[in-house]
């Protein structure tokens, strides 16, 4: 192993064009912090998995990195990062990063030593989007939106996510409640995470705003834009299995907000994202209800 115990680890999901997780590792290595780096490869393409691998070989810094054989989602991915923390590298928390994150000038981890690692907590740092702190988001199940939470931090008796962007775990709460669920290929898998948590512990997780991680988030720099063809096909599929988990009787709600979605495209004359539409949320009630079974 490169390092040795160091408290905090690093995951980067990486999947395509490895450039803007180059220009993370790059950003992290200036910190001169002690932390892992770990580096998941999601099955790119073999030239992108080539430059990927060039980097890791030249790279001054060793840190670990993993290669799937297949793509199979977020969830999955970062779980497997997050594995490699705890289990094998025995960190007290670990945090999962976008490759599209950046880091502030004066960004440091040293805030960490606040939190207990014996509790079951989330984290996350302060990140910037659109010149607006994006860390905290509620959940409203009538309209199915995220809106921005304006507090620093939460009790657990609100339905607060942080964002998907850079989201941390100690190590009681992998322990005991573990990581991302593998339901959803992509979108709901942190609103999952924390009405999971709920069901079994009768109460939100707390998540905890750390000031001193200081970041930058480029929307849409890891997946393109909000209305691409492939956004919507997951977004619908993960909407619909998100609902049927969960709450059962907004189900309509969620596919009629599809229906919604796909009249907006033909408005657009985005017959492919129609298309894709129609795909996702049929088969999010399939991959649901054969869950549920």
């Amino acid at each position: 192993m490169p390092y040795k115990n160091y408290k905090l680890g690093i995951v980067i999901l990486n999947y395509g064009d490895p450039q803007l997780s180059f220009n993370l590792v790059k950003s992290l290595i200036k910190t001169k912090e002690k932390f892992y780096i770990v580096i998941v490869d999601n099955f790119s393409t073999k030239n992108n998995l080539r430059k990927l691998e060039n980097f890791v070989i030249n790279c001054k810094q060793k840190f670990i990195y993993l290669k799937r054989s297949k793509n199979l989602g977020y969830g999955f991915g970062n779980n497997l990062g997050l594995k490699t923390c705890f289990e094998e590298l025995k960190t007290d928390y670990s945090l999962v990063l976008n490759p599209d994150i950046s880091l502030k000038k004066n960004c440091s981890f040293s805030s960490l030593k606040m939190i207990n690692k014996n509790e079951k907590y989330l984290f996350t740092g302060i990140v910037n989007e659109n010149n607006k702190n994006h860390s905290l988001y509620k959940f409203n199940k009538l309209t199915l939106r995220l809106s921005n939470y304006n507090k620093n931090k939460n009790d657990g008796t609100l339905p607060v996510i942080p964002s998907g962007s850079c989201i941390g775990f100690t190590k009681k709460l992998w322990k005991d409640f573990g990581g991302f669920s593998e339901n959803y290929f992509l979108y709901f898998e942190e609103l999952d995470l924390i009405y999971r948590f709920r069901k079994k512990y009768k109460i939100f997780p707390t998540t905890k705003v750390l000031k001193s991680i200081k970041l930058n988030h480029l929307q849409g720099g890891t997946m393109g834009s909000e209305k691409t063809a492939p956004v919507d096909y997951w977004s619908s599929r993960s909407r619909i299995i998100f609902l049927r988990i969960h709450f059962i009787w907004y189900l309509p709600i969620g596919l009629f907000y599809n229906l919604i979605k796909i009249f907006h495209r033909f408005l657009s004359l985005k017959f492919f994202n129609i298309k894709s539409l129609f795909l996702g949320t049929f088969s999010g009630l399939c991959f649901a209800y054969k869950k549920n079974e």
